[in-house]
C-alpha cells in the first residue's frame, strides 16, 4: 500500500453511493442498523417478513432525511430470496452491503425443545444468512466491492442453558462467515458480530421465561445481566449498528473472516 497523506489517514464513515440490504429491519437491531446506514448516506432496503413494521421503519428513515424503501421478505424462502435479489439488482444495481440480521429467539430446556422450534430458529438465523449471502455475493464480486455482515451472538461463542438451538445456529454463522470470507476475498469482506444482551422487545420474552421457570423478577434478572458486563450497562441497538457501520465502509477494508464481540467486555474471545 502506498504511503497515505497525514490528512487522509482517517477514512470517512460515509456510504454515499452504496446500496445496503438489512434483513429483519422492522424492529430492534435491524431497524437501528438500517437507520444508521441511511444516516451515513447509503440507500437502504429495509426488509422484514412483517410488512407494517418494515413500512414503518422505512417511513421513519425517510422522515429523518435518509433514503429507504421497504420490502416484504421471508429469508427462509429460496424462491422469495432469489426473486428479491433479481428485482433489486434490476432496479438499484449491485447491492454492495448486506446485513444478515433476521433471526428469532426462543428458549426451552433441551429435553423440552420441540423439533419445529429447533427448525424455525435454525431456518431464520442460519438458512436465511446462507440464502441471502448466496443471492447477493455474486453481484458484489462482479462489481469488485462488497460487505457481508451477519449477526451472530455472544451465545455463539459461550452458550447458555435453554438456548441449545439458538446457540448452535449462531455458532454456525461464525463458521459460515469464516469459510465464506476466504472465498469472497479480495473483492468482498465477510464478518459477523456477536452482541451481548441488547435492549429490544425480545427482552420481555426473556423476563417471562425466567420469571415462570426460576421465579426471578425482571428487575433481578436485569441486575444480574448488568453485573456481568464490565461496561456496566446492557447493549443498545445503536451499539451494534455503529459496529456494522465501521465494517461497512473503508475503515473495515482489511477486516474479514472475523466474529467481533459487541459485548461491553462480557465476551472476550
Amino acid at each position: 500500500m502506498p504511503e497515505i497523506a497525514f490528512d487522509q489517514l482517517i477514512p470517512s464513515l460515509r456510504l454515499d453511493g452504496r446500496t445496503a440490504v438489512v434483513t429483519g429491519a422492522g424492529r430492534g437491531i435491524g431497524r437501528e442498523t438500517a437507520r444508521t446506514l441511511a444516516a451515513a448516506g447509503a440507500d437502504v432496503l429495509v426488509t422484514d417478513i412483517d410488512e407494517p413494521s418494515a413500512r414503518a421503519a422505512a417511513d421513519w428513515i425517510r422522515r429523518e432525511g435518509g433514503s429507504a424503501e421497504h420490502h416484504i421478505l421471508d429469508v427462509t424462502d429460496e424462491v422469495q430470496v432469489s426473486a428479491f435479489a433479481a428485482e433489486v439488482e434490476r432496479a438499484a444495481g449491485v447491492i454492495q452491503i448486506l446485513v444478515n440480521n433476521a433471526g428469532i429467539v426462543t428458549m426451552a430446556p433441551f429435553l423440552e425443545l420441540r423439533e419445529d422450534e429447533f427448525d424455525a430458529v435454525v431456518a431464520v438465523s442460519l438458512r436465511g444468512t446462507y440464502l441471502m449471502t448466496r443471492a447477493l455475493l455474486p453481484g458484489m464480486r462482479r462489481s469488485g466491492w462488497g460487505r457481508v455482515i451477519s449477526l451472530s451472538s455472544m451465545l455463539g461463542k459461550t452458550p447458555a442453558p435453554y438456548t441449545a438451538h439458538y446457540s448452535a445456529a449462531k455458532a454456525a454463522i461464525i463458521s459460515f462467515t469464516q469459510a465464506i470470507a476466504k472465498e469472497a476475498a479480495p473483492e468482498v469482506t465477510v464478518n459477523c458480530l456477536c452482541p451481548t444482551n441488547v435492549v429490544t422487545g425480545i427482552m420481555d420474552e426473556d423476563f417471562e421465561f425466567f420469571g415462570e421457570r426460576e421465579g426471578i423478577s425482571a428487575e433481578e434478572l436485569m441486575k444480574r445481566w448488568i453485573e456481568a458486563i464490565p461496561m456496566g450497562r446492557l447493549g443498545q441497538p445503536l451499539d451494534v449498528a455503529r459496529a456494522v457501520l465501521i465494517l461497512a465502509g473503508e475503515a473495515g477494508a482489511f477486516t474479514t473472516g472475523q466474529a467481533l464481540n459487541v459485548s461491553g467486555g462480557e465476551e472476550v474471545h
